[in-house]
């Protein structure tokens, strides 16, 4: 498989491509937009069973990969490594970053979970399918975080996390013929015309 991420500025790209073998290996590659030169390269090895997910922190100054359920962290300048495994890492299925040390990391099994420098500071609700996307905002007047997750079954989430912890605020489900329905936890449930 692989996948490519930009920076929020636009200058700094990351590539990611892994081999389809048994013991995959994949190599992670960050170049610059205005240069086109490389300015970070790295290779990991992963299994089917546990694929590479990377991604590339909105400043551009680092890269956070999982491979077999350790998380890496590199800086793309200075190239330093560190990693942290987890258990839970193992099911990662996709990463946003909030900060140059915070992390949402999406998994297979369908947890949200927090973690900070590379620990998990909290593990969210389960939703019923694996997790694929996050995007992520924290919204620093409040002190909450607010997230949509895309789940396998094409359901997106709207998710609000704050002190008090993690509270499902929207579910959005769209269907094959283009008809769809909202519904929040307290059974409030708007809908199109032919959905109900």
């Amino acid at each position: 498989h692989s996948s490519i991420s930009v920076s929020n500025d636009r200058k700094i790209a990351l590539g990611t491509i892994c081999t389809a073998e048994d013991k995959m290996q994949c190599s992670l590659m960050a170049w610059s937009t205005q240069t086109g030169r490389k300015v970070f390269s790295a290779r990991l090895r992963s299994t089917n069973r546990y694929p590479n997910v990377s991604h590339l922190s909105g400043d551009g100054k680092n890269i956070y990969s999982i491979s077999n359920g350790t998380l890496y962290k590199f800086e793309v300048k200075s190239n330093q490594k560190t990693h942290f495994t987890h258990p839970y890492f193992k099911g990662a299925s996709v990463i946003d970053s909030l900060d140059h040390d915070t992390l949402l990391i999406g998994s297979a099994d369908g947890y949200l979970l927090m973690v900070r420098k590379g620990r998990i500071t909290r593990s969210y609700a389960r939703v019923p399918a694996a997790i694929q996307r996050i995007s992520a905002i924290a919204n620093r007047s409040s002190g909450s975080i607010n997230v949509a997750t895309l789940d396998s079954g094409g359901k997106v989430s709207i998710w609000t996390i704050n002190g008090d912890g993690v509270n499902l605020t929207a579910t959005l489900t769209e269907f094959w013929d283009e008809e769809w329905i909202i519904s929040t936890p307290d059974g409030y449930i708007s809908h199109s015309r032919n959905a109900a």
